[in-house]
């Protein structure tokens, strides 16, 4: 009766590894987290819904995370783009309407970096901190 316990348990736990191996297999790595940052009214805005919204923010990310930085351009009649030099990372120059993004993983070292738009640098500028 004892064996047929274990022998249960293994096998509930073989079908559980499986289960996840599989759903592994076929979507693939996880999915990054979607940040999006809005360029209105010539300053960045992180996109949190019930958030207060902070003009030109610190993104933060976590060590190793995967992550899609969106920017929508919802200023009319500006251009706008994102930088972050340090990190090698550019979005197209945005018209009114559009957006771009970037799918990147964070570094593994705690620091921050400078975030800015090349069109508009003295105004639209923010970091983007890995903690």
């Amino acid at each position: 009766m004892k064996t047929t316990g274990i022998a249960v348990v293994v096998a509930l736990i073989l079908a559980a590894g499986a289960c996840a191996f599989s759903f592994v297999a076929l979507h693939g790595e996880e999915a990054p987290r979607e940040v999006v940052l809005i360029a209105k009214d010539m300053a960045f805005v992180a996109d949190r819904p019930s958030a207060v919204r902070t003009l030109n923010p610190t993104i933060v990310l976590s060590a190793g995370e995967r992550v899609r930085l969106v920017v929508r351009n919802l200023d009319a009649g500006m251009r706008h783009d994102l930088l972050v030099d340090r990190l090698g990372l550019r979005t197209l120059a945005l018209d009114f309407g559009e957006s771009d993004g970037l799918v990147f993983t964070a570094p593994l070292a705690a620091r921050e970096w400078d975030s800015y738009s090349s069109l508009h640098s003295r105004l639209l500028r923010g970091r983007i901190a890995v903690r």
